[in-house]
């Protein structure tokens, strides 16, 4: 009895840790470590807000939404939370909308969904409004003189996945592959 209260205790000490390591990835803007620690340890952890929001950040700073599936259910107790509750859900359902738009090519016009500072959100409001050009299956979306943003699709084994090409003066700035 008295060692399986030492073997919980120490798994405990283990499961802080764990925890105190996220905060150090997510301080530390390693933002793809701390989505996959979180993603390990979000159950044991969901109703601590601060640690639902740090997690859902980090995914969305490397492009891995999927895994944030979950945090909008657990974002309730505050005004603040709410707020990021709610800027998650738009970002999860914009890019299943906008998948949706590219790769079955569903007409869009008339969704509207809160505007946010995210590339799905801004290319997903160009997409509802027709506001692009097409090259073949590539859409293009303007964003000012030097910004434009590229839309395709790619058929990886059965699987389509959406890239989203974000350059500013003809240069590649950033590559976005979601499915």
């Amino acid at each position: 009895m008295r060692a399986l209260l030492l073997l919980l205790f120490f798994i405990g000490l283990l499961q802080g840790d764990d925890k105190k390591s996220f905060f150090n990835f997510y301080t530390e803007k390693e933002y793809e470590k701390s989505c996959q620690l979180g993603g390990k340890i979000f159950y044991k952890n969901r109703h601590d807000e601060n640690f639902v929001q740090a997690f859902g950040f980090s995914c969305l700073n490397v492009d891995n939404i999927g895994m944030i599936a979950n945090v909008p259910r657990y974002l309730k107790k505050t005004e603040k939370t709410r707020r990021n509750a709610s800027y998650f859900s738009v970002i999860i359902t914009g890019k299943k909308l906008l998948y949706q738009g590219i790769v079955d090519e569903v007409d869009m016009t008339g969704i509207n969904l809160p505007k946010t500072d995210h590339i799905i959100s801004k290319v997903f409001g160009k997409l509802a409004k027709k506001d692009y050009t097409r090259s073949g299956t590539t859409y293009i979306f303007n964003f000012g003189k030097r910004k434009v943003v590229k839309v395709d699709k790619l058929l990886d084994k059965d699987t389509y996945k959406v890239i989203v090409n974000e350059y500013e003066n003809n240069q590649l700035k950033r590559k976005h592959l979601y499915w």
